[in-house]
């Protein structure tokens, strides 16, 4: 697989996807099952971690693949190759939260920067 340009999750089947706890992160879980059905099979639920960089360990030590944000392909860990998904609309919501109160004028500045990057991103 890794010396392919890019990975379809069906090439995943038989193999043990690493998803995310449910608990800790709902959206990436819900979205690996997601597309595990839709390609035919299910995740290992014995591998489900709270951490990004535990499931990237995981793999690392051999115990089967995962999917990451492709901000994470910065990690760079032994025996780990990251590989663009050929879905193409595979996809992850977004969030920025902060305090309730008045915003800064350096939170809105953040604020808007971090909106312009995500834009960028999804495009």
């Amino acid at each position: 697989m890794a010396k392919q340009k890019s990975i379809s999750i069906k090439d995943c089947e038989g193999l043990r996807v690493i998803n995310y706890k449910r608990n800790v992160a709902p959206d990436y879980h819900d979205t690996i099952n997601d597309l595990c059905a839709l390609a035919g099979f299910s995740p290992s639920p014995e591998y489900e971690m709270g951490q990004i960089y535990a499931s990237l360990g995981l793999v690392s030590c051999g115990f089967g693949v995962t999917i990451v944000p492709a901000s994470v392909q910065g990690a760079q860990l032994n025996n780990v190759a990251y590989r663009p998904l050929s879905e193409r609309h595979v996809s992850s919501e977004l969030y920025l939260v902060w305090k309730d109160e008045v915003p800064s004028a350096a939170l809105c500045s953040f604020a808007s920067l971090a909106k312009e990057i995500a834009l960028d991103i999804v495009d």
